[in-house]
């Protein structure tokens, strides 16, 4: 897996999200846009940064990102339903879809930005079930996997 700039480039659109989100959080982003992010999701991503100057652990760092992507991008806002702009993920989208101002990046680089996107949210609710599978038992996780890799194709 040396080499593979694909899994670089996934990696990369989920640092770009986080750097963007710690950064409106912190208030050091050169935008006066903010995500919605839940109180969870914000009081996560300070634990995040915290850990983050503080120099912790690498399982603490990946511990902390996993329950801040889930909190702000892979849990869906209850209130989405009445307004897309509560949801997280719509809101990055459309802001990663800006090319200038008033334009949109085109149909084919939008197209992979979802790719990337359809991926990180795989490995962060795979992760998580990895994560739990004590609380699941081996046959209840296959299962819970098996079930949402359905859902993903």
């Amino acid at each position: 897996m040396e080499n593979n700039t694909s899994l670089e480039q996934y990696a990369k659109e989920v640092a770009r999200y986080v750097t963007f989100a710690l950064s409106t959080i912190r208030d050091t982003a050169k935008t006066e846009y903010r995500l919605p992010l839940s109180s969870d999701a914000q009081t996560q991503a300070l634990v995040l940064f915290g850990e983050l100057e503080k120099g912790h652990t690498e399982e603490c760092y990946i511990n902390s990102l996993h329950e801040f992507l889930m909190l702000s991008v892979a849990t869906p806002n209850p209130k989405a339903c009445e307004n897309r702009w509560k949801d997280v993920l719509t809101c990055w989208l459309s802001v990663r879809g800006l090319k200038f101002a008033t334009q949109f990046i085109g149909p084919e680089d939008y197209s992979q930005l979802i790719a990337k996107w359809q991926y990180a949210l795989r490995c962060i609710y795979f992760y998580d079930a990895w994560c739990k599978r004590e609380s699941y038992g081996e046959t209840r996780l296959y299962g819970y996997v098996f079930n949402f890799h359905l859902l993903c194709l």
